[in-house]
């Protein structure tokens, strides 16, 4: 199977081009659709989100779960049909939820917008949770009739995963207690593998498609002693400091030290671990193209991180994967670790 990594697309650029047509296998366009006829190939992923001030937490307010949905759907109606490509939706972007109800209702709102789309031959992204969200993780078991929904009428489910320092960080044995081991899950990047594991697979929708519809790194906690989280850019003073010994891949052991290269290879890394998943479509990599701040320090337009990472996907187009490998659930859980 070719890589899983594709554009998170802000604003078109040659470097978004270059990775869609090198093969890039998802793409995903926030409000500005420029190189959506670039994506010739119909077996892509293309999923659209169109920014909108209206945030889940003010409907959660004032409408009931339906009436929300379809408040979101008709302001949002005439994108859909701008662009009859585009035939996955997001609905609200990182909501924050706390509570029990709070979750039911989303989940309700989510059934319905699903529904809605089903009707207009379309298809929904659900949750589209920030990095280790919900803080209570607990609060999942709630959002399965969602999860459900997403199955019946072929949605997917969109999740954030961030990490920092690296990418690794807080999965299997990259945790600040040096006795605990996640074994193949994580809490902010391969976090999803928790979701499955623990909520999606008592209910037999472990299978549902995933989606990681942005990543990278971003500020987290906890991080080790003497490396603050941030973006990638921010990184690159706290990986000269650092000799790679223990990272799982041999890039930062090895003579060369481009700190471009070395995120790019992280990114790689991540790539190698969503392969061994087959229901999960990919991850898009926040970000490839912006507007400017605060956006630009994430970006990898124009870098050779870009330039990395399309040779890669070129590279990887017809090479087939290894054997998937089970996820190994790590035991005992505790509790959730967020964006700060």
């Amino acid at each position: 199977m070719p890589s899983k990594l594709g554009p998170h697309i802000l604003n078109g650029n040659e470097s978004a081009r270059q990775m869609i047509r090198a093969g890039a296998r998802l793409v995903k366009f926030i409000s500005e659709f420029g190189l959506l006829p670039e994506v010739t190939d119909p077996t892509v992923t293309v999923i659209g989100r169109w920014h909108t001030n209206m945030t889940a937490e003010a409907q959660r307010q004032n409408e009931q779960p339906e009436a929300a949905a379809r408040r979101f759907i008709e302001m949002q109606k005439e994108h859909y049909v701008k662009y009859p490509t585009v035939k996955l939706w997001e609905g609200h972007n990182e909501p924050v939820w706390g509570s029990k109800e709070d979750m039911q209702w989303y989940a309700a709102f989510e059934v319905a917008r699903l529904r809605m789309l089903a009707d207009m031959g379309l298809r929904g992204v659900i949750a589209n949770y920030a990095t280790g969200s919900p803080g209570d993780i607990e609060l999942w078991k709630w959002f399965i009739p969602a999860v459900q929904t997403a199955k019946q009428f072929n949605g997917v489910l969109g999740l954030h995963e961030y990490g920092s320092p690296w990418m690794w960080w807080m999965t299997g044995k990259y945790q600040m207690n040096p006795n605990e081991d996640e074994g193949e899950e994580g809490w902010v990047t391969l976090r999803y593998r928790k979701i499955m594991n623990k909520f999606l697979k008592p209910e037999g929708c472990d299978d549902v498609l995933i989606a990681i519809t942005e990543a990278g790194l971003d500020r987290i906690a906890p991080t080790p002693p003497q490396f603050p989280a941030g973006n990638w850019r921010d990184n690159v003073d706290n990986w000269v400091r650092w000799d790679g010994s223990t990272d799982p891949i041999d890039y930062w052991r090895g003579s060369e030290r481009n700190a471009e290269r070395y995120y790019a290879e992280q990114l790689i890394w991540y790539d190698k671990e969503l392969r061994k998943n087959p229901n999960v479509l990919g991850a898009t990599i926040f970000t490839v193209g912006c507007f400017g701040e605060p956006w630009t320090r994430y970006d990898i337009a124009g870098t050779k991180v870009a330039d990395y990472l399309t040779d890669y996907i070129k590279r990887e187009a017809n090479v087939p994967d290894s054997a998937v490998t089970p996820t190994r659930p790590a035991q005992p859980t505790r509790p959730s670790t967020t964006l700060v």
